[in-house]
């Protein structure tokens, strides 16, 4: 799966084997297994979905519980996409759908004919068929075109979720918006350091394990005590620095401790 798709996290937060909701296409309660799942996602932000399946009908229903803040994605709030068996044993399908933006700010969707129109991560991602491929019957829709997802993937509809609804509203095309994510994350991999970054890390080089209250005592008089807790925070939290016991502190990352929060390594009174 591509790297950017491979970038959007998703969580399960909650598992129910068996809830009820609305289903408005036959305007009847269906009971099933319920899930709900928390996601990351690097182009809009955080979401969370419900995940219903109808074993009965064959059907798994994704609906958008709660949108990041802001003007981008509250119309896609409370949004749902319906996914359903496939004559092709094993798969659900679901008909392509993307948004288009008119002049008035009014968002349309279309459905696709041309596989020219589905959105390229889409494409390289997902199999695609007809809707007659997809259902083995000859409708008026026969010649749209479907998603095809096994009936156990239970985090590819959430990502087509995201790449039909919410990503071709973004200002931003996917690929800006990972090379954005990548630098952010190398920032704060290797932040720019401070005078006081680079005294506190010297000072723990002069030995292999130090204590706490030894670096304290080199660094104090250059730095004080708030910003000498605010540089272990920096340092520990990038790993410049780790705690291998508490009171002790050495230069990398090593084994985590019940004690990690510069709060807890507070020098003594003197």
């Amino acid at each position: 799966m591509d790297k950017m798709l491979e970038a959007v996290k998703i969580g399960l937060s909650e598992r129910r084997s068996l809830d009820a909701w609305l289903d408005f296409s036959l305007r009847e309660v269906r009971e099933g297994p319920v899930s709900y799942f928390r996601v990351k996602d690097f182009m809009s932000g955080n979401w969370l979905f419900k995940q219903c399946v109808d074993g009965e009908l064959g059907k798994v229903v994704v609906k958008a519980v709660k949108c990041p803040p802001g003007r981008a994605y509250f119309t896609v709030e409370g949004g749902s996409m319906v996914f359903q068996r496939s004559v092709q044993k094993g798969f659900l399908y679901d008909l392509i759908s993307v948004p288009k933006i008119e002049e008035s700010g009014r968002v349309r969707r279309k459905r696709l004919r041309e596989m020219g129109e589905v959105p390229q991560l889409i494409r390289d991602n997902f199999k695609i068929v007809t809707h007659l491929e997809a259902t083995g019957k000859k409708t008026p829709v026969a010649g749209l075109l479907a998603t095809l997802t096994p009936e156990e993937d239970l985090r590819s509809p959430l990502l087509l979720f995201l790449l039909e609804r919410v990503w071709p509203l973004s200002h931003q095309t996917p690929e800006e918006a990972y090379r954005q994510m990548e630098a952010e994350v190398e920032q704060r991999r290797n932040p720019p350091l401070t005078t006081a970054h680079r005294r506190l890390l010297n000072a723990v080089r002069r030995v292999q394990r130090a204590r706490l209250i030894d670096v304290h005592e080199l660094v104090k008089a250059k730095v004080g005590e708030e910003e000498y807790l605010k540089v272990l925070h920096d340092l520990a939290e990038v790993g410049k620095i780790s705690y291998p016991q508490v009171g002790y502190v050495k230069v990398g990352r090593g084994r985590k401790t019940t004690s990690e929060s510069p709060e807890e390594q507070k020098p003594p009174e003197t």
